[in-house]
């Protein structure tokens, strides 16, 4: 069986429409290429909008297609948006981690799937969401590229991110250590000066 997908409900859907699968290779004859947009801001329990678009050659006719995204931690699916060829098999609302989308009748290509996303509590200043997609023309199931997307944390107009308060104080925390070093790189500096002076004084008041 495929080792990409866990879901048995999605394994079932590749099977059910595409027969006994065999093991997954790294193989792409469609040439099928894989893409990501996520639109809104990212902040803290903020939704998202993902929207992944697969392309292929002209004239491929899929037999079957599965999507697997991982989601940052704390990240859950909330419902698919987009109306035209919506997957049969969906993940649960809530779910978070790695989650999947099976088609029984497989759209055309190109063809773009939008979900939503709610953002958790905790907020980087980036993360990446990850996925593939697996599909079928006759035999062993194939994939696709990996397509990575990376989101970046809101910035407000004071710089701050809209992160979470531990790491906006692990920022703050760095810019203090920043700042006491260079207030005793400086003092350092000023109190080697005043040395020097007062060792050119004292040269000066022996030839006089």
């Amino acid at each position: 069986m495929s080792t990409l997908f866990k879901s048995g409900a999605l394994l079932a859907a590749l099977v059910l429409v595409a027969g006994i699968a065999g093991p997954a290779m790294a193989q792409n004859d469609a040439n099928m290429v894989m893409s990501r947009t996520v639109t809104g801001d990212y902040d803290a329990n903020s939704l998202l909008s993902v929207s992944v678009t697969l392309t292929a050659d002209g004239g491929t006719e899929l037999l079957a297609l599965g999507l697997r995204e991982t989601l940052p931690d704390g990240w859950t699916y909330q419902e698919v948006t987009s109306t035209t060829s919506p997957p049969q098999v969906t993940p649960d609302q809530g779910e978070g981690g790695e989650i999947e989308f099976a088609w029984f009748t497989t759209p055309s290509l190109p063809y773009t799937v939008t979900y939503t996303v709610r953002v958790g509590d905790d907020v980087f200043d980036s993360v990446n969401i990850t996925g593939q997609a697996e599909y079928r023309l006759a035999g062993e199931a194939q994939l696709s590229n990996i397509a990575q997307t990376t989101v970046e944390a809101v910035i407000d107009p004071m710089g701050m991110c809209g992160c979470s308060p531990a790491h906006q104080q692990n920022g703050a925390m760095g810019d203090l250590a920043v700042v006491i070093g260079a207030g005793l790189l400086l003092g350092t500096m000023a109190l080697a000066r005043r040395r020097s002076e007062s060792v050119e004084l004292v040269r000066t008041q022996d030839r006089n």
